[in-house]
């Protein structure tokens, strides 16, 4: 069995000749999230499908055959994209440092390869991988920030965050609490972005997990699709100008891909 809900499908959506499809893929031995995305020379692209695969298992079965008919269960699923002419498979590396333990990571790791060897066989193209770090990271660059707050709380002194802007020490969430939930975060990114998502809801009328791992997915594909477009980042590339000093706050611009944003920190010097 298998429960697999559409989030959203665009089924008379225009698909150029010269546009590419990526397939994103976030896999997780509970759910797997998948996405079209199709590269229409605009800076997001066009949402072909958004969706999850929740292959259902008796609970009997335990181990490596557990893993395998969740595998079957997924090469059925897949077969219907082969109806389109998908570019790339981007599949999401397993974030290992998250991870509980030395058998959760190897399951994994058995549960990536897997997946990566029936998408290979299904579509006769090589997966490509990327870092959770790296797809938020270039999905949205905004999110790149000066961190000014311990994970304690506590503000960090002032001449060192100053020091840091200066420097340009930059960290995904960085203007963020140390634990802000980063999937909601991510997910709301994604619906702002592409806003004819239609997300699945629990009964209670909160949002299902599964929307996470499908927004995953989303940002899988679309961070690789920057990476191929806009090249990437780092500080060779990503420059802080303009660092000003205020009353109560720091300013700078932050350049990367011939744009500019401007950011503020508020903090007050002391002394």
């Amino acid at each position: 069995m298998k429960e697999n809900k559409v989030i959203n499908k665009e089924e008379n959506i225009e698909i150029s000749g010269n546009g590419r499809i990526i397939m994103g893929v976030d896999i997780s031995t509970n759910c797997i999230g998948v996405t079209l995305l199709l590269d229409d020379g605009s800076e997001y692209g066009k949402v072909i499908e958004v969706t999850h695969i929740r292959p259902k298992i008796p609970t009997k079965i335990k181990g490596i055959e557990a893993l395998l008919k969740k595998k079957i269960i997924f090469d059925e699923f897949i077969k219907q994209y082969t109806k389109y002419k998908i570019d790339e498979i981007i599949i999401e590396e397993p974030l290992m440092a998250s991870s509980k333990s030395v058998v959760t990571v190897a399951v994994l790791l058995k549960f990536n390869g897997m997946l990566s060897s029936s998408l290979y066989e299904t579509f006769g193209i090589v997966p490509q991988y990327i870092s959770s770090y790296d797809a938020r990271k270039y999905a949205y660059p905004s999110l790149l920030s000066i961190r000014k707050r311990s994970k304690d709380g506590a503000e960090y002194p002032y001449t060192k965050i100053l020091n840091d802007v200066k420097k340009g020490h930059l960290v995904l969430f960085g203007s963020m609490a140390w634990d802000v939930d980063k999937k909601v975060v991510l997910q709301q990114l994604v619906d702002e972005t592409y806003q004819n998502i239609q997300w699945v809801y629990k009964k209670d009328g909160e949002l299902a997990p599964e929307n996470y791992d499908a927004s995953d997915s989303m940002i899988a594909a679309l961070g690789w699709m920057h990476l191929q477009k806009y090249g990437p980042l780092s500080q060779d590339t990503m420059k802080v100008k303009n660092v000003v000093e205020l009353e109560g706050r720091i300013e700078y611009d932050l350049t990367y891909w011939g744009r500019t944003e401007h950011k503020v920190i508020y903090s007050n010097k002391k002394g």
